[in-house]
């Protein structure tokens, strides 16, 4: 009799043990994955956070203000602000259109403005005095070209100008033109894509031609 009381106290301690165990083990079980939800959650938490700064810099960057001075034969003369990868077709807009004089052909409409540039916009008559000068003073001039004013530069010298380089007549002067309005020149070397102009033609020209 006391044997059999025994054996039942025995098990009874066993089944405490285990049932203490299981609950040792389900309570550390549900804190490790609360903890690692918690982990999942802190990390999107970050990363939104991360992604949000990004988009306030580059909306940032977008917003920033950049000024460009027209002048010539435009309706409202004068200094503007524009956005990134705003064209000259949209500051001419802002300042009030073309003259009816105003020789539209000397100029790119399709060009990117850059920071502190100024343009001027030529009448006819301007122009033809210019070519019968064979010398340009008209066109766009941007800060950069300051420290490069013995260079061509092939994206946005007029007709008259592009032919005071070596080998580039009426005709080639033209087709780089035509070529610059569909896609602008990245690299000098890009002038060798333009029909009529080759290897030996590009030689005579790296030295005295840039983009910026």
């Amino acid at each position: 009799m006391n044997l059999n009381f025994s054996k039942d106290k025995v098990l009874a301690g066993i089944a405490i043990i285990l049932l203490a165990g299981f609950g040792f083990y389900k309570s550390n079980t549900d804190n490790f994955n609360e903890n690692q939800i918690q982990g999942v959650v802190d990390y999107k938490s970050t990363e939104s956070n991360n992604e949000q700064s990004q988009d306030e810099i580059s909306k940032k960057e977008d917003n920033s203000i950049n000024m460009c001075h027209i002048d010539g034969c435009v309706n409202k003369p004068g200094v503007y602000s524009f956005k990134k990868d705003d064209r000259l077709k949209d500051i001419i807009e802002q300042a009030g259109g073309f003259k009816q004089d105003a020789d539209t052909k000397s100029v790119n409409l399709a060009m990117k403005l850059k920071d502190e540039m100024k343009i001027y916009i030529p009448s006819k008559s301007e122009s033809a005095k210019s070519k019968d000068n064979e010398s340009n003073n008209f066109g766009i001039v941007s800060s950069q070209d300051n420290s490069t004013q013995n260079l061509v530069n092939i994206n946005t010298a007029d007709i008259t100008k592009l032919q005071t380089l070596p080998g580039i007549g009426p005709s080639k002067a033209k087709k780089i033109i035509q070529f610059r309005e569909k896609n602008q020149f990245k690299k000098i070397e890009e002038i060798k894509n333009v029909d009529g102009i080759g290897e030996k033609t590009f030689e005579s020209l790296k030295s005295l031609i840039t983009i910026d």
